[in-house]
């Protein structure tokens, strides 16, 4: 079966503050806000002359309730992936916009560190297998230590399988 053909996907982030979080991810992504009439709807896409099929849109939603993963007694809708040429150098960057460590960390072998952005959605950034392995530093725990190979890494958004794996359930 032959499938739509979509121009751009965006994936949309409810939120208290359209305009807060898209500034934190047009911050941690180097993207560039684009907003029309509606303040309570931006989109954060790609910098000019990078493809813009895929980008993330903000909207302000009344009584928003952040997602208490991995409890769930408000359950996380969506989260998102970025793989990183290296866990290590990316972490200063999503933590001076604004994002947190979580306390929870499933990945045995640090190939996905977990964050919550300013208002609460999970994301993780996340290595390649043999190139940006990341493995727990001695002595600091939750500290990822990565070892890198020449071969570079796309920035992308995408599914972690590997991170639902070492979860133990299809889901984080």
């Amino acid at each position: 079966m032959a499938g739509i053909r979509a121009r751009r996907v965006v994936v949309a982030l409810d939120c208290p503050n359209a305009r807060e979080l898209a500034e934190f991810y047009a911050s941690t992504l180097g993207w560039r806000i684009h907003g029309g009439e509606n303040p309570h709807w931006l989109d954060v896409l790609p910098p000019e002359g990078e493809s813009g099929a895929l980008a993330l849109a903000c909207q302000t939603v009344p009584d928003f309730r952040a997602p208490t993963w991995p409890d769930c007694p408000v359950p996380t809708e969506v989260h998102l992936d970025f793989h990183v040429n290296s866990i290590a150098d990316a972490e200063p960057t999503v933590l001076a916009a604004g994002a947190r460590r979580h306390e929870h960390q499933p990945s045995p072998d640090w190939r996905f560190v977990v964050y919550l952005d300013p208002v609460g959605h999970p994301f993780c950034l996340c290595g390649e297998r043999g190139r940006a392995e990341c493995t727990a530093r001695p002595g600091g725990p939750g500290r990822p230590r990565v070892r890198r190979s020449r071969a570079p890494v796309p920035r992308l958004l995408s599914a972690c399988p590997a991170s639902a794996r070492a979860a133990g359930r299809g889901r984080r």
